[in-house]
């Protein structure tokens, strides 16, 4: 799905002038952080990609 998205991000830019978007993969949930109800990303998952998601935005926005 992340070319996909790369690509939607490259035809907005294209299309609009703004460079003010960039496209992050966050990792695949690990057997060892359990998983939720019906496979959903347990609470450790979503920490991990909550901790990604801060690191990326801080250095997109060069905090």
């Amino acid at each position: 799905m992340l070319p996909l998205m790369e690509q939607a991000a490259a035809a907005y830019t294209n299309q609009t002038g703004d460079t003010n978007i960039s496209v992050m993969k966050f990792d695949v949930q690990l057997w060892e952080d359990d998983f939720g109800a019906d496979w959903h990303p347990s609470e450790a998952t979503h920490t991990k990609a909550a901790d990604k998601l801060i690191a990326n935005i801080k250095e997109v926005m060069e905090w």
